[in-house]
């Protein structure tokens, strides 16, 4: 009984069940109530949302330590996620090896275990635990809870002090998401489960930890599930890869000419639209040098980045200059933007997509900068964009603006970080 009872935790939590904590039973606010800011940040820190837009599927190889009964058994195994609802787990014991393989496959309504070429239907205990299980992953991708269809509320910080929300989507558990304070990564998730096994209801947190990058998404490279505080499952990640959307014919060559009226190149619509983000920033110092720190260096406060630790990113403070993200010593790199228009102390413009890039969007950002007092400057934030924007882009970001000027670059210039080192010990 044991060994059965073994053979089917190995089979089912393969699948890396990632659900989290108990969920308070609050009354949900009302749909407009987005609570964007924390997930705008997310989305950026963990690829961007054209990268996590156009990612298909979640392919991995790792190894893993499975918690059942007293036992812990280690695996190895290879995974493919289409989230929400389609995923292949190959894994086998780790002293028995790969001819010990078997897969657990979901494929939409359907779901079983294939070992030696057989298939056998999944119970459906364990086939409705494996889709509630498996929905996480498109939480843990970000884009899909920030659309309209998700109600999402702030809630109270974890055990470790993460902000959080809760998010709601129709048909589904709720699930309590928390981000670390500094990076805005994802960190822990929080929900209720049942144990397919027992049926017992069980409270079901997820740990994540570590960095693998593919294609510009990040992904946890450890997962550690607890159920009511033991440990369930710990998953190290060792490969890691994302298969993308298919993307249209004429990113690779022209296509060919319909050869009758009736045959018909394939095409799909993209979503457009337009989108305005506008607010104010009151902030320690006269325009000049107001304008001084948002431009030139901004590492020290511009944090959503393509590469994990840039070599250089700058913005040149002049007509046609750039803003630079420089990957390494051989000028790898990009340019977010291109500097249109610029006086110090009065206006800067840049043209970009920025973290929109690879999409046939323009987008023109430009800040004013105002004197307040003898001592003081606002800047007048506006971003206006038109062209393909997928679901629930604009309250994205203005969070991530927001959280620039506002949440970064804000206390960075009233800490003093932005001044000289040499006048910032004067003035000490």
């Amino acid at each position: 009984m044991m060994i059965r009872t073994l053979a089917c935790a190995v089979g089912v939590t393969l699948s890396i069940s990632v659900q989290a904590q108990r969920v308070q039973r609050a009354a949900l606010p009302p749909a407009g109530d987005t609570s964007s800011s924390p997930l705008a940040r997310a989305i950026s820190a963990h690829g961007g949302l054209v990268a996590l837009e156009a990612t298909h599927a979640l392919v991995w190889h790792g190894h893993a330590v499975v918690h059942a009964n007293g036992t812990d058994v280690a695996i190895e195994g290879d995974w493919r996620v289409t989230p929400p609802d389609s995923a292949r787990a190959t894994t086998w014991v780790q002293a028995q090896g790969p001819s010990s393989a078997r897969a657990l496959v979901l494929a939409g309504s359907d779901s079983y275990v294939e070992r030696d070429g057989k298939k056998e239907p999944m119970a459906a205990a364990f086939a409705e635990h494996e889709r509630g299980q498996f929905y996480l992953y498109e939480v843990l991708r970000l884009v899909s809870i920030a659309g309209e269809r998700t109600v999402r509320q702030s809630i109270g910080p974890d055990s470790a002090g993460n902000p959080g929300i809760r998010v709601r989507q129709p048909g589904r558990r709720d699930v309590e998401i928390y981000f670390d304070r500094e990076s805005a990564r994802l960190v822990h998730l929080r929900n209720r489960t049942n144990d397919p096994e027992t049926g017992r209801a069980v409270v079901q947190d997820v740990w994540l930890r570590g960095t693998m990058e593919a294609r510009g998404v990040r992904w946890p490279r450890e997962i550690r599930i607890r159920w009511d505080d033991q440990p369930y499952f710990d998953l190290t990640i060792d490969r890691f890869d994302v298969e993308a959307m298919a993307q249209p014919a004429l990113a690779v060559a022209p296509p060919a000419l319909p050869s009758s009226p009736s045959a018909t190149p394939s095409s799909s619509p993209l979503p457009t639209g337009t989108m305005l983000v506008k607010f104010d920033v009151t902030l320690p110092g006269t325009p000049e040098e107001i304008f001084d720190a948002v431009t030139g260096d901004v590492s020290g406060w511009w944090d959503h980045t393509f590469s994990s630790k840039p070599y250089r990113l700058y913005i040149e403070p002049r007509p046609g200059g750039g803003f630079y993200e420089i990957f390494d010593r051989d000028g790898n790199g990009v340019r977010h933007a291109t500097v249109t228009y610029a006086h110090r102390g009065k206006l800067l413009r840049m043209e970009g997509a920025l973290g929109l890039t690879g999409l046939a969007v323009t987008a023109v950002h430009s800040m004013v900068f105002t004197p307040v007092g003898s001592d003081s400057t606002t800047i007048g934030f506006e971003m206006h964009a038109s062209g393909e924007m997928p679901p629930a882009t604009q309250p994205l970001v203005d969070g991530v603006w927001r959280h620039f000027l506002i949440e970064r670059f804000k206390p960075y210039v009233e800490s003093g970080k932005h001044k000289p080192p040499a006048r910032r010990s004067r003035e000490q």
